[in-house]
């Protein structure tokens, strides 16, 4: 083999294995950010559910939308403390979850789930 066939397949080689490293941290790096934004919705429904539960223990009645449990507040001692407190909000104020789809909230039920495909039913 001359030199220069040499560097050439070595620099081939070289890129080939640069590119693969680069598909398989893009890779994994994705899968991590799905398991943790799936994580923080669980977190993010419990909270929602929790909300809910307190509003109507304290109302005697449901909230009408979740944006009214988010602006709403009740007293505790001498403190007055939101029903909940949440950060993710889409142009239009509905909250959403970590995937940035709007939650679903039934008003009869008081039940939140989320309306990101595969999520549903958690």
């Amino acid at each position: 083999m001359t030199l220069k066939k040499r560097s050439t397949f070595e620099s081939v080689l070289i890129t080939v294995i640069v590119v693969l490293t680069l598909a398989l941290g893009i890779a994994l790096f994705a899968g991590r950010t799905k398991v943790q934004n799936g994580r923080l919705l669980i977190q993010e429904l419990s909270s929602l559910r929790s909300g809910v539960s307190l509003y109507r223990a304290v109302n005697g009645r449901m909230p009408e939308t979740l944006i009214e449990l988010v602006n709403s507040a009740y007293k505790m001692g001498e403190s007055e403390r939101p029903y909940l407190e949440f950060k993710y909000k889409d142009e239009q104020g509905a909250i959403t979850d970590p995937f940035g789809n709007p939650f679903h909230y039934d008003f009869k039920s008081g039940w939140v789930s989320s309306t990101t495909n595969g999520y549903e039913s958690w």
